[in-house]
């Protein structure tokens, strides 16, 4: 009995040494596939032309059934399952729909040998896609990306890098001018009836102006870049007047899908209409929220304090207000001393700051009005050369503002009177933009 016993364990055993030892086929592995990490370039994810700006595009998609663009950074992770491996791509699934990368782009390709059938592509295991860090690392953290809300939103941290670039692509491509509506008056609701914002915006259009900054986002003022994108404009720069009044960002907010960019606050640091304190988490919060750059623009007095440098490490780009008329130093208005004069100080800035961020020139213009030097005449001349000089920069401004009074030239920046009668400058933009 015993003797039986031992020949039946011995048995056993010899069969399950057998069974573990034997090799396994290609269908046994395909059952119980493994993970797989690859390693990705900085350009790895192929982007569709729809999903970026053509100034963000590297490389065409090859297959236009993503659902958005997808951006890693160092250490960040997207997990998913191979679910085919062609002769020319890896197809990915995650949660919220497919990847495709091409073999070329991995700097590990996944060995067709451990993930596809003799035959034909087939499942494969859990794969990690990352880059530039080695999952062994003991500071490496997974990042859980989340599903977009909608088609295209993106959930990706904006970076500064992209965030410059978008500036620079925006200020360069397009004309831009500052709008405060023609017939506005603060506090007057009525003077802003969408048919008025309507007639200033296709007059500025005439005038080959494609792109708006704004200042406030309070009340109907906030319908302005809904409007401006229904008559053609193809940039705006959404600002917030008060970064403390809850409503007016919200508002902001509301309308981010016309906004390229939003700038909070304008000279409030300078007139103390509100603390740095209660500015910077304003900036912060709305760049999370909208994924859009994000600034404040300020007077000089401000941008080259010390004590203030934290807002341009927070903002995307440094929005600089300067007025030659108002420099002290400048003892003449002479339009050929005044783009000196701005050339001059671009470069200083530059040098100054050293932020590595786009200087842009919010407010470039000259009265018409209000003193015996301001003329019609100077600011056609001035505008015509400092056109010519500066890259990033907005005209100051659409239109005359009667209500303002202090001191009594501000109320004749405007390209075109509160009529709507256009100045010798603007005039010679809609002549040329005719022809």
């Amino acid at each position: 009995m015993k003797k039986a016993l031992f020949v039946l364990c011995l048995l056993i055993a010899s069969l399950w040494i057998l069974f573990n030892t034997a090799p396994k086929t290609q269908e046994t592995k395909q059952a119980n596939p493994g993970s797989h990490a690859i390693r990705l370039d900085d350009a790895a994810l192929l982007v569709c032309k729809q999903c970026t700006p053509a100034s963000e595009q590297t490389r065409q998609c090859i297959n236009c059934r993503l659902e958005r663009n997808i951006v890693l950074k160092s250490g960040e992770v997207i997990r998913g399952t191979i679910t085919a491996i062609e002769s020319d791509r890896i197809e990915v699934q995650v949660d919220y729909g497919k990847i495709f990368f091409k073999h070329s782009e991995l700097k590990n390709p996944v060995p067709e040998t451990e993930v596809q059938g003799p035959n034909s592509p087939s499942l494969a295991g859990e794969v990690v896609l990352f880059k530039g860090k080695n999952l062994s690392e003991p500071k490496f953290r997974e990042k859980r990306i989340e599903k977009p809300d909608k088609p295209g939103q993106a959930t990706e941290t904006l970076s500064a890098k992209r965030a410059a670039r978008i500036i620079k692509t925006l200020f360069k491509k397009h004309e831009w001018i500052a709008y405060s509506p023609s017939q506005y008056f603060p506090g007057i609701e009525q003077t802003l009836e969408e048919e008025n914002i309507r007639k200033d915006l296709n007059l500025l259009a005439s005038a080959g102006f494609d792109a708006l900054v704004t200042y406030s986002a309070a009340g109907r003022l906030s319908s302005i870049p809904r409007i401006a994108r229904e008559t053609g404009f193809q940039a705006v720069m959404m600002g917030i007047w008060d970064p403390t009044n809850r409503s007016e960002f919200d508002n902001a907010v509301s309308q981010k899908e016309h906004v390229d960019a939003y700038c909070v606050g304008n000279e409030g640091l300078h007139f103390e209409r509100y603390t740095m304190e209660q500015l910077l988490p304003c900036l912060i919060e709305l760049r999370k929220i909208t994924q859009k750059p994000v600034s404040s623009s300020e007077p000089l007095d401000i941008v080259l304090n010390p004590k203030y440098r934290k807002i341009w490490q927070i903002s995307d780009w440094v929005f600089v207000i300067a007025h030659y008329v108002f420099d002290r130093e400048l003892s003449t208005k002479d339009p050929v001393e005044g783009v000196k004069w701005m050339v001059s100080l671009e470069q200083r800035l530059n040098s100054s700051i050293r932020s590595g961020k786009p200087l842009v020139f919010k407010e470039v213009g000259f009265p018409t009005q209000g003193d015996s030097w301001a003329s019609m005449e100077t600011q056609e001349s001035f505008l015509r050369k400092i056109s010519r000089k500066l890259d990033l920069f907005v005209y100051f401004e659409a239109f005359d503002q009667p209500w303002k009074t202090d001191p009594p030239i501000e109320a004749y920046w405007g390209l075109f009177k509160f009529d709507r009668t256009p100045k010798p400058y603007a005039a010679k933009r809609m002549k040329q933009n005719r022809s």
